[in-house]
């Protein structure tokens, strides 16, 4: 081979694997969950099919017992959602298969509520579990904020 060509050859050998790093590399939904198939509530507490029918960004408050419906509202309050109409967001109980529904959005467990931030097809791009936390909230409002869906 040809002097010229060993050094050509490297550089779309190297181009090449790392084409195919980040095809391979699991893309962040895959990483935090997806939101498998369900019935939330709106505020209004009209039904909502859970992913198709969500649009853009939502916040979703998960509640698997009816004791976490306080921590639960504690993100109300913290937030402020009723009165932040910048921030679409919805309810979902989860009555049944709560390990499972866990499992899939990539949470902890069903111990506590939890709140997620789904884009439209329901992958979950950031999660917080548990009462109302500044610090969380911060970031659950940015991730929900940003305009990358």
């Amino acid at each position: 081979m040809s002097p010229i060509f060993t050094p050509v050859m490297g550089w779309v050998a190297a181009a090449g694997a790392a084409f195919a790093l980040a095809v391979a590399m699991p893309h962040e939904s895959a990483v935090l969950g997806k939101v498998p198939s369900i019935l939330a509530k709106r505020l209004d507490h009209t039904p909502v099919q859970l992913p198709q029918e969500l649009s853009g960004r939502t916040l979703a408050l998960v509640v698997f017992q009816g004791h976490q419906r306080e921590e639960a509202h504690s993100w109300i309050e913290g937030l402020q959602l009723r009165n932040d109409a910048s921030i679409k967001w919805i309810k979902v109980p989860v009555h049944n298969d709560r390990d499972a529904f866990a499992r899939a959005a990539g949470l902890a467990g069903t111990d506590h509520a939890s709140v997620l931030v789904l884009d439209r097809h329901g992958n979950v791009l950031a999660r917080a579990q548990g009462p109302f936390d500044r610090d969380k909230a911060q970031a659950l409002r940015e991730t929900l904020l940003a305009q990358n869906d």
